[in-house]
């Protein structure tokens, strides 16, 4: 059977930033933004969320530097 209702689920999320190519420091400024939006407001329909601060990840292929970052969505079934 599947879980009971009342449970708490706890799904996890990546989110991914990259920059134009070249430019880290755009990129890097938009990984704050990102992080700072999810970061302080959970949506109302969720008991709560943690997210990671940007980690940085590589430089593509095609120059472009990139970020993630992490989320923990906590809600009640």
């Amino acid at each position: 059977g599947g879980p009971d209702a009342g449970d708490l689920r706890r799904p996890n999320v990546q989110i991914t930033v990259r920059s134009a190519r070249g430019n880290f420091e755009d990129g890097q400024a938009k990984a704050i933004e990102v992080f700072d939006a999810v970061h302080k407001q959970a949506p109302a329909t969720y008991a709560g969320w943690l997210a990671d601060e940007p980690i940085f990840v590589e430089i593509d292929e095609k120059q472009r530097h990139t970020w993630t970052i992490n989320v923990q969505c906590i809600y009640d079934t």
